[in-house]
This record gives structure tokens, sequence and C-alpha cells, in this order.
């Protein structure tokens, strides 16, 4: 709090600066934890740290395979980067049991770079049916047990938050909607039906 100077740099590199009173405030802020299973990060974590290796939240663990714990295959800037080879799995099944009568949403930040083939798969968390969310190079898709599907593409090279949302089948506004948001913005939706339900028994596994 204090007198603080805010500086605006516009594109042509003309700088203005506008003196600004900074207060406390008695919002309490901080991450959401309401209803919330499962938080990956790798905030903190280095690759010479003697627990590189080792992650947990609450119940649930993950396993590191093929690492080779350097910026290119391992922790850089509090991410994790998978490279050719590797895999991270977390023993977490967000769609083990039907959420559509309770709703959901399921998040991934993540990005891609270096892409040759758009169909590459980074995460399929589907079954046999092909009912579940896959994540190619390029694409997020999300299926239901009935079949029915709500994509959206993005860009390599960029960091991205996709959002999964899957509301309920009664009893709320927009109910029986699937949506996908890209950086907080709804991407795309589907009326996927009152009776069509989400059920797969599958891990989170990035590939």
């Amino acid at each position: 709090s204090g007198n603080k100077t805010v500086a605006f740099e516009l594109s042509d590199g003309i700088v203005y600066s506008l003196n600004a009173i900074v207060k406390d405030t008695s919002l309490n802020l901080g991450k959401i934890t309401d209803g919330l299973d499962l938080y990956f990060s790798g905030e903190g974590k280095n690759n010479l740290s003697a627990n590189k290796d080792v992650w947990s939240y609450g119940d649930y663990t993950g396993t590191f395979t093929g690492f080779a714990w350097t910026e290119r295959s391992g922790w850089k800037d509090n991410r994790l980067v998978i490279s050719e080879g590797c895999s991270f799995s977390i023993d977490a099944k967000p769609l083990d049991k039907d959420v559509t009568e309770i709703g959901k949403t399921i998040e991934f930040e993540f990005k891609t770079t270096n892409v040759t083939d758009d169909n590459t798969v980074l995460l399929d968390m589907r079954d046999a049916s092909g009912a579940g969310i896959l994540i190619t190079a390029t694409k997020v898709s999300i299926t239901s047990n009935a079949g029915v599907t709500v994509e959206t593409e993005f860009k390599e090279n960029e960091l991205v938050r996709i959002g999964f949302v899957i509301n309920k089948s009664q009893n709320v506004t927009r109910k029986g909607l699937t949506l996908i948001y890209c950086n907080g913005i709804s991407s795309r939706c589907i009326n996927r039906g009152a009776s069509d339900t989400y059920e797969v028994d599958k891990n989170i596994t990035f590939i």
C-alpha cells in the first residue's frame, strides 16, 4: 500500500506515468478450493531437487516415466516439460462416475511446441467406445457415453487453459449442456440430451 507510480507504455514507445494511491483491502483473495478434487502445479519444483520425481495432492500421486530431468525433459519455469518418450500419470479418474447429476469442471493448462503431426495424442481419457476426453497437438474434445462430441482447436506455441464444463442434466439453467472454454472464453457447446451421461474409468495420463 501507499503511493505508487503506474506506467503505461504504448506500441510506439511513448510512456505515460500516473500517480496512484494503493490501499489495503479487506477482501480475502486466494485460490478457489471449494469443491476442488485435484490441483496439479509444478510451482517450486526443479530438476536438481531430491524430490524432483515426487508429486502428490491429497490422496493422489503422480508417476513420472522417461524424464531426463532437464529443461527439455523435466521441470522448467514451474511447469513440467513432457518430451517425446516421456509420460506423466495421476491416479485420478475424474469421469469414473456419472457427473451429469452434480455437474463437473475439468481444466488443463498447457502448451504444445515443435508439432509435426496435428493428430499426435497428448492425453487420452477415452474408453473403448470413444467416450471421454481426448487432447491432441492442436485439438481437444469430449464425448459422452451416447457418442455426442464437442471439440475445439487451439494454436501450438501458445499457453492455453482448456476447461470442460459438464452441466447437470436437471434443475439448473442451461441444463444438459457440455461446454469447452478456451482461456476463459466459451468456445464450443452442445446439448447432449437429458438422459446422456459421462462415465469413463480412465486415469489422467499425458504421453
